[in-house]
């Protein structure tokens, strides 16, 4: 469940005391039913929600909606119509409800919509009194707490801001570097199509916004070429995964080709970002070079281990493929 919302994950990772410290001020298991009312606009903004609900969320109105009103209004939207009042409707995991607590300094803030319910979504509750203290200390927490913020409200995809490519960037370099449409697309992908295929050359680094990947390769013949079938390595959701990033190791080892093949599970949402791009970013944000050596020596020690566990024929061969390229 923690692992759902970015800021809490890379507090896995790097600073579990601190995590430890933040995890006494939330309540967990915060939930509602289809249609319930979560904020009402001119309510007192006392805490923050964060989703860890994959298919569920909420939508946000300008007025109250009876139940009869949400569930016609809800159909419209399905059929393509936009009503007046309606303002935006969220599913997923790591949406945030009620930010604007963080940002206004003011104590008697209050509710500026009416949020409903969408499915049966599930909340972690950060109360409003713990806020000082959180902000106060310093920590990675205060930090990571207030970058999670700052990114949904500028629009950037979490999966960017917590990226191993661009964790440590400026929120606006991260900005610009979205902007730039000569180097940086996103692209929808089929369930079973190739993002990566192992031996291709990698002009691109890609960042899943959404969906299942399965990370793939091939074993080595006794006369050096690849086999048809492949060795499944691994499974990587997006949903847990925030910031999931593939094809970075060919920046850290300077190779060309791709080490395995990278297939969707599920329809895909990626961001390719031009490699040469990348480099030229590398020379001048340095600290981006030294986060992805610590995740390419993650990745590859991973896949050494899942070869290894699976005890397949001809692993030590694939193994040895891994290491000379």
């Amino acid at each position: 469940m923690v692992r759902a919302v970015p800021f809490l994950d890379r507090l896995i990772q790097e600073d579990i005391r601190s995590l430890e410290l933040l995890l006494e001020k939330l309540v967990f298991g915060v939930t509602f039913q289809d249609g319930e009312e979560i904020m009402q606009k001119g309510q007192p903004s006392n805490y923050v929600l964060f989703s860890v609900s994959n298919t569920s969320g909420h939508d946000i109105w300008k007025k109250p909606m009876s139940a009869a009103e949400l569930k016609k209004a809800r159909k419209e939207l399905t059929a393509g119509n936009t009503p007046d009042d309606f303002v935006v409707q969220v599913v997923g995991t790591g949406t945030v409800l009620g930010e604007s607590v963080i940002h206004e300094s003011k104590e008697e803030s209050v509710r500026s919509a009416y949020v409903y319910a969408l499915g049966n979504p599930e909340y972690i509750k950060l109360s409003k009194t713990a806020l000082p203290e959180i902000a106060d200390s310093n920590t990675l927490a205060a930090k990571l707490l207030k970058r999670h913020i700052e990114i949904r409200s500028k629009g950037i995809p979490e999966a960017v801001g917590f990226s191993s490519l661009f964790s440590s960037l400026e929120i606006p370099t991260l900005e610009s570097i979205l902007a730039d449409e000569d180097n940086v697309s996103s692209a929808e992908i089929d369930a079973g199509d190739y993002i990566i295929r192992q031996k291709d050359k990698l002009d691109n680094v890609f960042i899943v916004l959404s969906g299942i990947v399965d990370i793939t390769i091939h074993q080595a013949s006794a006369g050096g070429s690849l086999k048809a079938d492949a060795t499944h390595l691994t499974t990587l959701d997006s949903e847990e995964i925030k910031g999931l990033t593939l094809g970075e190791m060919s920046l850290v080892d300077e190779s060309d080709a791709a080490k395995n093949n990278v297939v969707a599970r599920t329809p895909a949402t990626i961001l390719k970002i031009n490699k040469s791009y990348i480099k030229h970013l590398i020379e001048k944000y340095p600290q981006i070079k030294f986060s992805l050596q610590i995740l390419s020596a993650q990745r590859e020690l991973e896949n050494k281990q899942t070869l290894e566990s699976k005890a397949l024929p001809g692993a030590e061969e694939v193994i040895q493929l891994i290491d000379s390229e």
